[in-house]
């Protein structure tokens, strides 16, 4: 899945680490993600660069 930030960068992460997220998670279920990305506008990149370590970390 892409997440959007506030900068305009576009990560891609897994939904599994996206899911851990209640936020993400309700954005999911309301089907909020309309483009194939989701827009986090009060998210600066280096908070979604976060989200984005833990999928790296999590990739076997």
């Amino acid at each position: 899945m892409k997440l959007k930030s506030s900068n305009g960068e576009i990560f891609e992460v897994k939904e599994i680490v996206a899911m851990q997220s209640r936020v993400l998670k309700q954005m999911l279920e309301d089907d909020y993600c309309t483009e194939g990305e989701i827009p986090l506008d009060n998210v600066d990149t280096p908070t979604v660069a976060k989200i984005n370590y833990r999928t790296v970390q999590q990739a076997p």
